[in-house]
């Protein structure tokens, strides 16, 4: 491959595509501020400080005026020169004090603004021509030996000075792997890399993972309990283990309110019957605050503002509330589409209503959960299995159960500059004849790559390279970027069943 498509692999780190980081690294970088008082000879204050005017920091002032457009007579204000040079010595969170070491009549009054000619950046052909648009951008392999750079990692942009990180903007997405050059959607070819991280005795049924604050934490659902894990340098340490309250374990999720962790099961009794549960952790302990909850959870969105919603299950997906994790109350009835799953339903960041309905069909809806949704299109795949399932009553008059499966639900991401979903396909094998009855097998889970094509189409792409054992469980992306991911075998002949964990990255080929 050639060096303009060699892929720069950032997988595992750390609106619209570049919505949030590169609007936040313009702001950085054309942060200004007013000088407002002399402080003593050749020493200014500033009225912007953190996080865009530090200490060392370089910066001009200058002098600016409302000047009359002759043509339109309205008034904008232009900058009409320099008035000096200096290095900020101190910086607060609301103001600055500048120490001018080129004065050329600086005033209160003036506006002060940092110092470039250049910044170098090192990252991929789109942020480059995006940046382009907004600042000096050139591109360099070692942004760290130029005195301002800007460099691209999987989860936003890091801005360095004198080769040191100053400050972070944070991607919308995290985008896995991108390359210097573009690549239309049908020519994209991703490999798939897994790392093993751990082993279970038991099949898993889902993970969830998040980041609080410097913590990083990996929930993995078993049918009797969850264990929980924090992430170290690449690795996962043990920190806790929560046993179901009540019932079988069919699928986990994990959310922040206010800096406070919680952790929401979904369960069902033997005669399926949801009995979810709400815990939360106390430092590092899981602790059940409500059990035997009667409706299946859902998590829409993370974040700042999340979006938890509860949904009723009686043998099929009923109606769907929102719940407030503080109070531990059900809200309001929510508008949803017809066939919509809560368990396996995400919102996108461009407000997409994406879920996996009973069918194992990818559904994507736009709209609102008050105006309504109206549908963009259906995505046919493998989806709708796993080893996570539960027998319900048939219609009336029919003594069988049928099975209701629990699958993965979608994540978002961006790979190689499209932003979409990956979503877990498990083909079967045939129905295996055990002692007089019938067992499900899975013959191996794949990643697939739903995405939104250069044309407006949402197109899919089965990722290349790793194979996982029998069934995908599950997969998880924390709050810097990492994608995790959790499989399920059984043999039927030797009744043996466990599964693994895996940390994930993506290449380019």
């Amino acid at each position: 491959m050639s060096e303009m498509g060699r892929l720069l692999l950032l997988g595992g780190l750390a609106g619209t595509l570049f919505a949030s980081g590169i609007g936040d690294v313009e702001r950085f970088f054309t942060a200004q501020g007013v000088i407002v008082a002399k402080s003593d000879n050749n020493t200014y204050v500033c009225d912007k400080g953190l996080p865009y005017f530090r200490v060392g920091f370089p910066v001009s002032t200058f002098r600016g005026s409302y000047v009359e457009n002759p043509l339109t007579g309205k008034k904008s204000f232009v900058i009409l020169g320099e008035s000096g040079k200096g290095i900020v010595v101190e910086s607060f969170k609301t103001n600055s004090v500048i120490r001018i070491t080129e004065n050329k009549g600086v005033r209160v009054g003036d506006i002060a603004r940092l110092r470039y000619k250049e910044i170098c950046f090192k990252g991929s052909d789109l942020a480059f021509e995006k940046l382009q648009n907004l600042l000096p951008v050139v591109r360099s392999d070692n942004p760290a030996a130029c005195r301002w750079g800007i460099e691209e990692r999987a989860d936003g942009y890091e801005v360095l000075f004198e080769g040191k990180e100053v400050f972070f903007a944070r991607k919308e997405l995290p985008s896995y792997a991108y390359s210097e050059r573009k690549v239309p959607f049908r020519e994209l070819n991703i490999f798939v890399k897994a790392y093993e991280l751990g082993r279970f005795s038991e099949v898993p049924v889902g993970v969830d993972a998040l980041s609080n604050g410097k913590l990083t934490l990996v929930a993995v659902a078993l049918p009797e309990g969850v264990k929980l894990y924090q992430e170290v340098g690449g690795g996962l340490n043990p920190i806790g283990l929560l046993p179901t309250p009540n019932g079988k374990l069919v699928g986990i999720r994990m959310v922040s309110v206010g800096g406070t962790v919680y952790i929401l099961g979904n369960a069902l009794t033997p005669d399926a019957q949801p009995v979810s549960f709400v815990a939360k952790l106390v430092g590092t302990n899981p602790v059940v605050v409500k059990s035997d909850i009667p409706y299946l959870f859902g998590v829409l969105r993370k974040g700042d503002k999340p979006l938890v919603v509860v949904q009723k299950f009686d043998s099929s997906f009923g109606e769907t509330y929102r719940f407030d994790l503080t109070r531990l109350k059900v809200g309001e009835k929510l508008n949803t589409p017809e066939g919509f799953r809560a368990d396996t339903a995400i919102l996108s960041s461009d407000g997409k209503l994406v879920f996996i309905d009973s069918g194992g069909i990818l559904r994507i809806f736009e709209g609102s959960f008050k105006g309504g949704f109206k549908h963009v299109v259906d995505i046919e795949g493998n989806f709708g299995k796993s080893y996570t399932a539960v027998g319900v009553p048939s219609p009336v008059g029919d003594t069988s159960l049928r099975k209701v499966f629990f699958p993965p639900h979608p994540v978002e991401v961006q790979l190689f500059g499209f932003k979409g979903f990956l979503v877990a396909e498990n083909e079967s094998e045939q129905i295996v004849p055990l002692l007089g009855g019938k067992l499900l097998k899975f013959r191996g889970g794949k990643l697939v790559f739903v995405a939104q094509t250069e044309r407006g189409l949402y197109e899919k792409k089965t990722l290349r390279g790793f194979v996982f054992e029998d069934a995908l469980q599950g997969i998880a992306v924390d709050g810097n970027g990492t994608p995790f991911a959790v499989s399920g075998y059984k043999n039927p002949f030797l009744f043996q069943k466990g599964g693994k964990i895996y940390r994930l990255e993506f290449r380019y080929f």
